[in-house]
């Protein structure tokens, strides 16, 4: 039986574990009371990822005497819960850096939850995918971290001399620990993306890759089978408010500006979209909705669409596209 919070999005869940280990290691001012009983009361969703982060933290709580773990193995309802939940929660102490209540997490997490260890760090070479309308972060060895956006697969492998990520399909935000030694590279497709230090957005579409940095220098690169020194034919170099889309098969378009709420917008659960093609619309909406969408005719996927929509509300665009274009929704 599927998780009755398998529909919240990441986003939600990770705001209620944050705020419910937030109300367990101090007493909350009054404002903050206040605060957290408008955000439980703003959505039903809120109050149920809050209900299962405080579900989870019982049952780690019950897990006293680490010398009987061993048997939650034969119970296969508690390990259900405790291999999505206590992952998720003991993710959330790490990023706030709580080690006392992180103990219990990580001992839960050891024995039941094996995956839990290469959901926060990435040594050597590792795969890592999401689901529909799922966000997971990724610490990698060298203290980048990568945001892997919904229905996305990256590999990683690192080895002395650079670090290497392949995005095979999604999308991913890369906040680039700087070492001048090995330089991050990220392969999507026919395309890479060389960096030393920066953050920056990669979006894998059907026909092509769209590149838009945050922070410092990015250079988008479109190599020749037979190339092999630093410059190779076609390539831009990128900074903080330029993005580029790299074509398959084709060339690398002219960098256009955009604006710093752009890039990685989606991390806060909010989809922009300036000029944009409806094929590029639809590609992110079936990333995030159960219900995919597809095209009944080739030559609507070539318009355009300036648009901006929360991530949760993805499988309600296709109703509202009728609003501003011209086309009907079977």
């Amino acid at each position: 039986m599927a998780d009755m919070t398998d529909h919240i999005p990441q986003f939600v869940r990770e705001e209620a574990r944050r705020r419910f280990i937030e109300a367990q290691e101090r007493t909350l001012t009054d404002a903050e009371k206040a605060d957290l009983d408008a955000w439980l009361s703003a959505d039903a969703m809120h109050r149920s990822a809050y209900a299962s982060a405080q579900e989870v933290w019982t049952d780690i709580a019950q897990l006293n005497d680490l010398a009987d773990l061993s048997s939650l193995r034969n119970e296969p309802s508690l390990m259900e819960r405790l291999s999505a939940g206590a992952r998720g929660l003991a993710s959330m102490l790490v990023a706030a850096g709580r080690p006392g209540a992180l103990a219990a997490a990580l001992a839960v997490a050891a024995i039941v939850a094996t995956p839990f260890v290469t959901d926060i760090f990435s040594t050597g070479s590792d795969e890592y995918l999401t689901d529909i309308a799922e966000i997971r972060e990724i610490r990698l060895e060298d203290g980048s971290a990568v945001t892997l956006g919904a229905k996305s697969l990256i590999t990683v492998s690192f080895d002395g001399g650079e670090r290497r990520v392949t995005l095979d399909r999604g999308e991913a935000f890369f906040s680039v620990a700087e070492d001048a030694g090995r330089p991050f590279i990220v392969t999507a497709g026919d395309t890479l993306v060389r960096v030393v230090g920066t953050k920056f957005d990669v979006s894998r579409q059907p026909e092509k890759v769209r590149v838009s940095v945050l922070e410092g220098v990015v250079e988008v690169i479109k190599p020749d089978d037979d190339s092999q020194g630093p410059q190779p034919p076609d390539a831009r170099v990128l900074t903080a408010g330029e993005r580029v889309s790299s074509f398959e098969g084709g060339a690398i378009a002219p960098t256009e500006e955009v604006s710093p709420a752009f890039p990685g917008a989606w991390r806060e659960g909010r989809l922009i979209y300036e000029d944009a093609t409806l094929a590029e619309v639809v590609s992110d909406v079936n990333r995030y909705s159960p219900i995919p969408v597809a095209f009944a005719a080739e030559d609507l996927k070539a318009l355009r669409v300036t648009a901006a929509f929360r991530t949760d509300q993805a499988d309600r665009l296709a109703d509202s596209l009728t609003a501003i274009l011209p086309v009907t929704v079977d």
